[in-house]
């Protein structure tokens, strides 16, 4: 392997950077070609359609329960397993995020309408549709004791709909969560860390405004609890998570939709359902600077209920999703490595095109960002 002693840029000449690209958004968006959509006045309109596909999207989206490969990345990279690996007692942790996520399909509420000049079925309600997403987010934790950590993730969020030709820039979800490792690391064996996460809707709710509009939000409230393990098994390190996600009702709604026969109708209440999903995937280490990973996650998401201000209820179907993600770890100075990922969905309901990199910081206190003493 290369030398470790050799000489790199200090981590707080990379903090800015991160700091500038997780509070811009995207500039100009491609554009696409649109496809016609015929509605079926006998359903409901196609944005009903719109919110099953959008409960798929947050079922694996990124989350701050997942596997914290660069936390991994950083053990394999460095050959060594220290006994805990939140940050230490009275020490923060910034995290800077960036996520892409590309989904392209076709989807429809009644695919067979009858037409009286062909006597037969034909294609009608099928909407394409084709979203970016674009996600910067910034984690802050700190260590209360040397096993526990506590910190909260505020994202920006920038949708691009290349098919409507439409965007929408806010904050995302913000989410408070807490880390917990039992047992020092022992060499040799496997590493726990229990976590729990409570998410918040203050994002732009799917379920409020115009059904059309573009979300940046779940629209509800979310509750986690997962468990991540790991274990070096030189050369490599395996690791792999569960996770269980209770998602809140939301009600007092109020959004207008069209129900039957073509009558205006409102949403009321939305009933999202729980999800579970797993992971599991190795990393190796390439050389000093370099290291590679890959992991397989699948969930599974419950159904979805909508129920209208007529007293009528509709449920979508339960749905699975499935991401193999490839991460790369690159060592930028002696205490910093940058993550970049890339994912392929597996499934239906999976995005098609998952982009992402993440940048850890650790300081003992705030001026340290100032003063450039960031450590790790």
């Amino acid at each position: 392997m290369d030398d470790p002693n050799h000489s790199f840029p200090t981590a707080a000449a990379w903090l800015p950077l991160a700091l500038i690209l997780a509070l811009i958004g995207p500039g100009a968006m491609p554009t696409a070609q649109a496809q016609a959509v015929i509605a079926d006045p006998d359903m409901y309109e196609e944005s009903d359609g719109a919110d099953e596909t959008e409960q798929a999207r947050e079922v694996l989206r990124p989350k701050e329960s997942d596997v914290d490969e660069t936390e991994l990345l950083e053990n394999i990279l460095d050959r060594t397993e220290t006994e805990f690996s939140l940050p230490p007692s009275g020490s923060w942790e910034l995290i800077w995020d960036f996520d892409y996520t590309y989904f392209d399909n076709a989807r429809s509420d009644r695919l067979l309408t009858f037409s009286n000049e062909t006597l037969g079925f034909t294609l009608l309600d099928i909407e394409r549709d084709a979203e970016h997403a674009f996600i910067n987010s910034i984690t802050l934790d700190y260590g209360l004791t040397d096993n526990i950590s506590a910190g909260i993730r505020v994202p920006v969020v920038f949708k691009y709909d290349s098919v409507q030709d439409e965007d929408n820039t806010d904050l995302g979800d913000i989410a408070l969560r807490a880390r917990w490792q039992p047992w020092p690391s022992v060499p040799g064996e496997t590493r726990y860390t229990l976590f729990g996460l409570v998410e918040g809707p203050s994002g732009d709710s799917p379920y409020e405004g115009d059904a059309s509009d573009l979300s940046t939000g779940s629209g509800f409230w979310s509750s986690s609890l997962g468990l991540n393990v790991s274990r070096v098994i030189d050369p490599v390190v395996a690791f792999g998570s569960i996770n269980v996600t209770y998602n809140f009702d939301a009600d007092d709604l109020d959004q207008d939709r069209i129900g039957p026969q073509g009558l205006p109708i409102e949403l009321e209440e939305v009933d999202p359902g729980a999800s579970v999903s797993v992971g599991a995937g190795l990393a190796l280490a390439l050389s000093y600077d370099v290291s590679l990973s890959f992991q397989y996650q699948l969930a599974y998401q419950d159904e979805t209920s909508f129920r209208f201000d007529d007293g009528t209820e509709r449920e979508s179907e339960d749905q699975v999703v499935g991401i193999f993600t490839l991460n790369s770890g690159w060592r930028l100075d002696a205490d910093t490595i940058l993550n970049i990922g890339v994912g392929i969905g597996q499934t239906d309901e999976s995005p098609d095109i998952i982009l992402s990199a993440t940048l850890p910081f650790v300081f003992e206190d705030f001026a340290d960002l100032s003063a450039g003493g960031l450590l790790r």
